[in-house]
């Protein structure tokens, strides 16, 4: 499918804003072009794909193309690309608490431009039932392997640009999940498409609601616990107040922080406050999401930021060719 070039913007950002990092981090080869440049999905059906590039100290650019550019509003889709790339996010009181952290002091230094990408409540949610119960590695590969064999490609200028499956390419194409490797997620992944094919899960309804019974709604679909519904909250519309901790995390937090292990959320929510979910994200980050022990180890000796080495980390995701 050849994509239609229909306009270009520009967007402004603090001179610290990092668009390498926020492209960079948590994503695939497809999108991450390097030097600031990259793709950005912010429909599937149809699709609308923007190519940013980081323009100058406080400036990006953006082309944005679709299949036809009857339906695109340049006000709309300037806001969903802010919104999705995050410069107008004002972390400065995250990071002023990250500097004081044991955890994330080093992070804050090192990665003050970064933003976290934000994606469709869609896709986050499929994100987040692909890393249940599971390492780095494989969850990351699971989400490669749906994007390969349940989604699209399309053409930008001349470059083929993988796009993850809609709700319905999933549900019509729901027979390859398990050749995708998601094992018993499959039925997770089927039911979460099945109501928004059914437009019973609205973004807009949720991002209305304070982040609890948000998540109470999203934990309403079998399948789907707080860890999950946690993470696609932070991920998709920036709710961050209530942390997606697995046992990797409470592990981590209870012995940074010195507290019983049934302790650790609580503790996290009362340094974090409302920036819980952020912290928890940028602490994968800065441990690679190393399995636990080898993770609990660099905590002791204080290796705080990622290995920049040719290795399969959050980091350096978009390197592995899956």
């Amino acid at each position: 499918m050849k994509l239609t070039k229909c306009l270009e913007t520009v967007l402004r950002a603090p001179k610290d804003y990092s668009l390498d990092l926020t492209l960079r981090i948590y994503n695939f080869h497809w999108y991450y072009l390097g030097n600031g440049r990259g793709y950005v999905f912010l429909e599937l059906d149809p699709p609308i794909v923007a190519f940013v590039a980081q323009k100058g100290p406080a400036t990006l650019s953006a082309r944005i193309y679709s299949v036809t550019c009857r339906d695109i509003d340049a006000n709309n889709v300037s806001q969903q690309l802010s919104f999705h790339l995050g410069p107008e996010e004002d972390l400065s009181e995250f990071l002023d608490l990250a500097s004081r952290d044991p955890l994330l002091k080093l992070f804050a230094k090192k990665f003050r431009g970064w933003r976290l990408r934000t994606t469709s409540l869609w896709w986050a949610l499929v994100i987040g039932i692909c890393q249940q119960n599971t390492g780095f590695r494989q969850g990351w590969r699971m989400l490669a392997n749906i994007i390969k064999l349940l989604g699209k490609r399309v053409w930008v200028e001349d470059r083929e640009v993988p796009l993850p499956p809609s709700p319905l390419e999933l549900i019509e194409k729901h027979t390859l999940l398990k050749p995708a490797g998601v094992g018993y997620r499959w039925r997770t992944l089927f039911e979460v498409a099945t109501r928004f094919a059914r437009r019973e899960l609205k973004p807009s309804r949720l991002y209305s609601m304070d982040t609890a019974g948000a998540e109470k709604v999203l934990r309403n679909i079998r399948g789907v616990g707080s860890y999950t519904a946690r993470l696609a909250l932070a991920l998709s519309l920036r709710k961050y107040e209530l942390p997606p901790i697995d046992r990797w995390a409470k592990k981590i937090f209870s012995y940074a922080y010195q507290v019983d292990e049934n302790e650790a959320e609580r503790e996290c929510i009362r340094r974090w406050g409302r920036w819980s979910a952020l912290a928890v994200i940028a602490l994968t980050i800065a441990l690679d999401a190393e399995p636990l022990k080898r993770a609990l180890e660099r905590v002791k000796r204080g290796e705080l930021l990622p290995n920049e080495r040719n290795t399969l980390s959050p980091y350096n995701l978009w390197m592995w060719k899956f």
